[in-house]
């Protein structure tokens, strides 16, 4: 994956149920991961988010929780 890089976009509907989010999210967050170990690069655009947030906080767009994921993966990784 060096020298790749791979763009992360998508978001669940309003009507899509908790449990799908959050397979959704947990598909996401491992896919980034990965992609970042095997030192890939990521594309993303991102905007405000607050609006699409379910009622835990789980966002809806899928470009924040592989930016989330970006900055666990930099906190681990990183000194």
């Amino acid at each position: 994956m060096k020298g790749k890089f791979i763009l992360i976009n998508g978001s669940a509907s309003n009507s899509c149920t908790e449990a799908k989010l959050d397979l959704t999210v947990e598909f996401v967050e491992h896919l980034v991961g990965e992609i970042l170990r095997r030192g890939g690069g990521l594309v993303m655009l991102a905007s405000d988010d607050s609006a699409t947030l379910d009622s835990r906080g789980v966002s809806r767009i899928f470009d924040w929780v592989a930016l989330r994921e970006v900055e666990r993966y930099v906190e681990r990784t990183t000194e």
